[in-house]
């Protein structure tokens, strides 16, 4: 599928001869691996330094303080919050709930998801918005400094 005459969405190349799919025509992964890093950073298990997670560790917060405090301030159930619904309505404070579940308990996208029922893509997504929706609505923005107040 092409954007643009020159622009592709993937960058994948089929090669005639032999009908196998390659990324970077048909190189696979040469050039791309590299001796330095060891077996367990590339497995996931290790810790570089480049990757260290900056945000607080030290709040004793929970994902379900945080749904019920939303759920009060907005007038709406939790089970909704966690639901496949996106009403309008819901959606900014299912997104605040993402923002401050991030920022406040120290976990990983992918934990929030799965005790949201979501994808990390999903919470990104929905971060990104209510990031941009705060900076437009300083009403949206005071509603998220007061929740982060009570939180902390």
């Amino acid at each position: 599928m092409q954007i643009h005459s020159r622009l592709s969405v993937c960058g994948y190349e089929r090669d005639r001869t032999t009908r196998a799919v390659g990324l970077h025509g048909g190189r696979g992964r040469k050039g791309i691996q590299d001796a330095s890093v060891s077996v367990e950073e590339e497995a996931g298990r290790g810790n570089p330094h480049r990757y260290k997670d900056i945000r607080s560790r030290t709040a004793n917060v929970s994902i379900q303080k945080i749904l019920s405090a939303i759920s009060r301030r907005s007038y709406i159930q939790v089970e909704v919050l966690t639901g496949r619904k996106r009403n309008k309505i819901i959606m900014p404070w299912r997104q605040l709930a993402y923002l401050l579940s991030y920022e406040l308990t120290g976990c990983t996208l992918t934990q929030i998801g799965e005790v949201l029922g979501r994808d990390h893509t999903s919470l990104l997504h929905g971060i990104k918005q209510i990031k941009k929706l705060r900076e437009r609505d300083p009403y949206v923005e005071q509603i998220y400094q007061e929740l982060r107040n009570e939180m902390s």
